[in-house]
């Protein structure tokens, strides 16, 4: 047993000893990292026009019939002589015209409008009143308190006709209640002493436009929407308006004095206004079948600056004559008047669209639009009562009307 045990211990001294001097393995070296490739830029967008690439004109015209209201005018020359006048423009007709261009992404669109007015036909009725009446007995003529009708002038279809009727109050059979006065219900016209009939202009030849450069924008949903306008506005006026008018001061000169548009012509009135503003709108739709029908309802109104200008021309007045008593004398006249001040521009408009083609539109609309302060008539008028005068002049006092219109319009509008 002896001899193993040494045998084992040799084995195992030498087996150490070969550990010992084998050499000691290396680690394994790590693997690389990837190399990623090289990151490439991506390439720039173009930047988009402010106005887009696409072509995107939008156009809308319209047209119809309108109907212009009446212009009522006094005029008063002296405390017992005035002129009532109306004037009734028809035949109306409006147009518009819109061109403009829509942004990308629906960032609204720059519109710029022009709306056209003009009349094709007038009436005119005038009534010259005075504060005078005859009394066939020849007695001297009580005091009245009210002016009475003298003349009436009518024109219509392009024919004047004026007639002058007297008020007549016979102091002797006509005095019903005894008072010596003759009162309203006494005065009786018996007798038509001037009847003339002649051809006359057909129309006034006035013409009214606005220009509006704005910025649009839509905004809402499907069913509801809407959508606001803001810019600036210039309108243009330019018309006449024939003016009777009593041109004699002496009002002892009975029913003498009136223009009867044919033997003393009437005053006509150019007029000539102008100016320009901020304009906005507000429209609010109602959408049916996915905006394919639609009821609008739209309010725009424009704050203006306007400058009215009005000339009478020359016209013939009469006077009383110095040297002799009875004699009338005429003169020749003017009047003229030339104001700055700000006025408004109104409309209101209700309409239904619907939509043909993707872009293509068709609608119906009636509108109501106010032309405030646009006019400018004489509502007092001063002339000379006689040849002394003469140097003083005439002259009168102005006011401003409005033109106020109705019309119904049919319209069409496309997107490219």
């Amino acid at each position: 047993m002896t001899w193993k045990r040494v045998l084992g211990t040799a084995l195992l001294v030498a087996g150490l000893g070969a550990g010992l001097d084998a050499p000691y393995a290396e680690d394994p070296a790590p693997a690389p990292a990837p190399v990623s490739p090289p990151k490439t830029a991506a390439p720039e967008k173009p930047k988009e026009s402010f106005f887009g690439k696409k072509f995107a004109l939008y156009l809308e015209t319209r047209a119809g019939a309108a109907s212009i209201d009446a212009f009522d005018n006094q005029i008063v020359t002296t405390t017992d002589e005035l002129s009532q006048n109306q004037i009734r423009p028809g035949g109306g007709k409006t147009g518009q015209f819109t061109v403009g261009w829509t942004l990308p992404r629906d960032r609204g669109q720059y519109l710029f409008t022009f709306t056209g007015l003009a009349d094709d036909s007038y009436e005119l009725d005038a009534e010259g009143r005075q504060r005078s009446y005859i009394d066939p007995t020849g007695a001297g003529g009580q005091a009245l308190q009210n002016e009475l009708p003298w003349w009436h002038v009518r024109v219509k279809d392009g024919v004047l006709h004026t007639t002058q009727v007297p008020p007549t109050w016979n102091s002797v059979t006509d005095d019903a209640n005894g008072n010596g006065v003759p009162d309203p219900s006494e005065i009786t016209y018996p007798t038509t002493t001037v009847d003339i009939t002649a051809p006359v202009a057909k129309k006034l030849n006035s013409r009214l436009a606005t220009y509006d450069l704005v910025y649009r924008r839509d905004f809402g949903g499907v069913r509801y929407h809407a959508r606001w306008s803001a810019g600036v506005r210039y309108l243009n006026f330019d018309g006449s308006l024939p003016t009777p008018a009593w041109v004699m001061a002496d009002v002892g000169r009975q029913g003498m004095g009136f223009t009867d548009g044919v033997q003393n012509q009437f005053l006509v009135m150019t007029q000539s206004t102008s100016g320009w503003g901020p304009t906005g709108s507000g429209e609010m739709q109602f959408n049916f079948r996915r905006r394919q029908f639609q009821i609008y309802l739209l309010v725009q109104t424009s704050f203006l600056v306007e400058t009215l200008k009005t000339d009478s021309g020359s016209f013939t007045y009469l006077a009383g004559g110095e040297a002799f008593p009875n004699a009338v004398v005429p003169g020749e006249g003017r009047i003229s008047d030339d104001v700055s001040k700000t006025a408004w521009n109104l409309t209101f408009e209700a309409g239904f669209r619907v939509r043909v083609a993707e872009g293509f539109h068709l609608f119906l609309s009636w509108n109501r639009s106010g032309y405030l302060d646009t006019l400018l008539v004489p509502t007092i008028l001063s002339v000379p009562a006689n040849s002394t005068q003469f140097d003083q002049g005439t002259s009168a006092s102005f006011v401003t009307h409005d033109i106020v219109t109705s019309s119904v319009n049919f319209g069409l509008s496309f997107q490219f």
